[in-house]
């Protein structure tokens, strides 16, 4: 059985898998994204509304582990307030389809492996 799960992502040097709060580290010459960034990391930094992936997760792995959201509503929700401008700073929207993924406890997002990936479809 497989499963649908979804994640804004940028393509930097060709690969997959930078999301909006790591991607900026890519992007730090443009002012845009560092100013996006430092808004998006002051606002989910916060465990009541958006509990870190070392939370949500038992022994998250940070490098081989990634997030993402089981719906596309629930994506959005994540990012409510920011998803247009994830979108025009030049993220796409993914859908991955994966052998597996862990639920998180706040049942808010979702964690894979980039080995369990078996397809990558670019949405928007």
């Amino acid at each position: 059985m497989t499963h649908k799960i979804y994640r804004y992502e940028a393509y930097i040097y060709g690969e997959p898998s930078k999301g909006p709060y790591t991607g900026y580290m890519h992007f730090r010459h443009i002012k845009e994204h560092v100013n996006f960034n430092n808004r998006l990391n002051n606002s989910h930094c916060n465990d009541e509304t958006h509990l870190g992936a070392r939370i949500d997760f038992n022994n998250f792995n940070k490098g081989k582990e990634f997030c993402a959201c089981a719906s596309i509503e629930d994506l959005k929700a994540w990012f409510k307030g920011y998803n247009k401008t994830i979108l025009d700073l030049g993220y796409n929207l993914v859908e991955l389809e994966v052998k597996k993924y862990i639920l998180g406890k706040s049942k808010k997002q979702c964690t894979y492996r980039l080995k369990d990936v078996i397809s990558r479809t670019v949405l928007k």
